[in-house]
């Protein structure tokens, strides 16, 4: 049992909202064949009290309102149904129904982009408007449909998910969710212009291929799944600080450190992507970035890094808007290419 006075062990005793609960190595992980969920969900399977829409959680997504998130409905499911492989709950059983039921519902066309699930709320800081799909979103989604087809046998989820995968054919550019890069094929949780490489949405995504060809047996997809971990063992350096992990690679002018939930959360996708594709620097980013969590001045300097970075977004978004510099025009601002008046007050 980990001591409050460690800074991983005071993290794990703080308090807890539905969107951020701990989240580690899935128990039920099988390397050959369709098993548990990579990361333990469980918890998103708890009872929620918060606004919510024909009993999904809803959520105000960068201020734009409230929203029910394909995300939301994808992790609810996992959540669940990781319980019911330990208990059978028949009422668990039917909430996987009605997640990927809603899942095959609202797959369809997006705007510019392939089919898929689509978000509809602007992310200012990568330059992306709304509506757009997901890698890590299409990824999920997968990873709960060829689970439904698993239990139920319906035939509509496999073939929603065979559809979903599509996106992972396409590079960002015409429309799908993958970076074509000098280190291989990377899965993009934002599809911004350059590459934002976020470590948990490649990861969600990379388990979301992974699982369609590891039930399907289909070569093809096996071949994706396998080049990205490949990928990933490339430039899993890049994602390291030298005290702490990144959230993502887009090349803001200084480095968009992970809060202590991703950081965890990393360590966890980590050693569980290790049980499917075992290469050693996993292992080692792993056991490195939890030696890091150990480290008060450590995480003192990662917590004081991401606070210093929020300010420098908010204080971003306010000269654009004065600006009138919108969204998707604002790449070379957030990447430093570009410079904008200092802020008066």
């Amino acid at each position: 049992m980990l001591s409050l006075l460690t800074p991983r062990g005071m993290h794990l005793a703080m308090p807890r909202d539905y969107w951020h609960v701990l989240e580690p190595m899935g128990k039920h992980i099988e390397r050959d064949s369709l098993g548990g969920y990579h990361i333990d969900m469980r918890e998103k399977a708890r009872p929620y009290k918060g606004p919510s829409k024909d009993g999904f959680p809803l959520r105000n997504q960068n201020n734009e309102g409230l929203q029910l998130l394909p995300v939301t409905i994808t992790q609810m499911a996992l959540g669940h149904y990781d319980c019911w492989l330990e208990d059978q709950d028949p009422e668990r059983k039917e909430t996987i129904r009605r997640c990927a039921d809603w899942l095959v519902q609202q797959h369809g066309p997006c705007p510019n982009k392939m089919n898929g699930w689509s978000y509809q709320f602007d992310h200012g800081r990568l330059s992306i408007k709304a509506p757009f799909i997901s890698a890590m979103g299409q990824g999920q989604g997968i990873s709960v449909l060829v689970r439904a087809h698993k239990i139920f046998g319906d035939d509509r989820y496999l073939e929603t998910a065979k559809v979903a995968l599509e996106p992972f054919y396409y590079p960002v550019d015409q429309g799908g969710v993958t970076a074509y890069t000098s280190d291989g094929v990377a899965f993009e949780e934002y599809p911004s212009n350059p590459f934002s490489h976020i470590l948990n949405g490649f990861i969600f995504a990379l388990w979301g291929v992974h699982d369609y060809g590891i039930y399907t047996q289909d070569e093809k997809t096996l071949e994706l799944a396998k080049a990205g971990a490949e990928t990933l063992a490339k430039m899993l350096p890049r994602y390291d600080v030298g005290y702490w992990s990144r959230y993502g690679l887009f090349p803001h002018p200084s480095p968009n450190v992970a809060s202590p939930f991703y950081h965890e959360l990393h360590i966890a996708q980590l050693r569980a992507l290790y049980v499917l594709y075992p290469h050693e620097v996993f292992q080692q980013y792993a056991d490195r970035w939890e030696r890091q969590f150990g480290s008060w001045p450590n995480f003192v300097r990662a917590v004081y890094g991401k606070v210093r970075f929020k300010r420098w977004v908010k204080s971003t978004k306010k000269r654009l808007a004065a600006a009138g510099i919108e969204t998707d025009a604002a790449a070379d601002y957030w990447s430093g290419k570009a410079t904008l008046p200092t802020e008066t007050t």
